[in-house]
């Protein structure tokens, strides 16, 4: 379990450092420990899927991560608490995969539910529900939907404007899969 851990934990550090392919190899060794065995928690399932779903997103092979997405998803749902981090970090994640295959129906649902609930978990000045933010107003952006987009836009200078201190340390994280932990 671990080494499992371990492996989740570095490709969570490689998809911070963009080096996607290590990342998703080791979060797709992990994901495998994960499910075979069963001291295995709910979390490091979860976790380990949303890791491989980016990095295999970011090598731009969105559709294939789709259902495992809705698999983590699921589990989140049926083992956590209604509205934890990672069921809205999830529901985002899906959004964007669903975005960047092209399926912008399903993917403005889950995108402004998934910020939605980052932004309870989280709060308005957290660098991963900004990040978020920004992809959601981008993906408005390439729909037409400028005024909401505007909106949203308007929203991230206003919370950027004001600096936390506290949530430095994670700006770099891709959209937060390492806070799960």
């Amino acid at each position: 379990m671990q080494i499992a851990r371990s492996r989740s934990d570095l490709a969570i550090l490689y998809l911070t450092k963009q080096k996607n392919g290590k990342s998703r190899d080791l979060a797709r060794q992990a994901a495998a420990e994960f499910a075979a065995n069963e001291r295995a928690d709910a979390l490091d399932r979860i976790t380990a899927r949303f890791t491989l779903s980016e990095a295999v997103c970011a090598l731009k092979q969105c559709p294939s991560v789709i259902p495992l997405l809705k698999m983590a998803l699921d589990e989140a749902k049926a083992t956590l608490q209604p509205d934890d981090f990672s069921i809205g970090l999830g529901t985002y994640l899906l959004g964007y995969a669903y975005w960047k295959s092209g399926r912008m129906f399903e993917a403005e649902e889950y995108l402004k539910r998934g910020t939605a609930q980052m932004n309870v978990q989280l709060g308005w000045r957290h660098p991963v529900y900004l990040r978020a933010l920004r992809g959601y107003a981008q993906f408005l952006r390439e729909n037409q939907q400028i005024e909401v987009a505007n909106i949203v836009e308007r929203q991230i200078r206003q919370a950027e404007a004001v600096v936390n201190v506290h949530s430095i340390q994670t700006a770099q994280g891709m959209f937060g899969v390492e806070g799960l932990r």
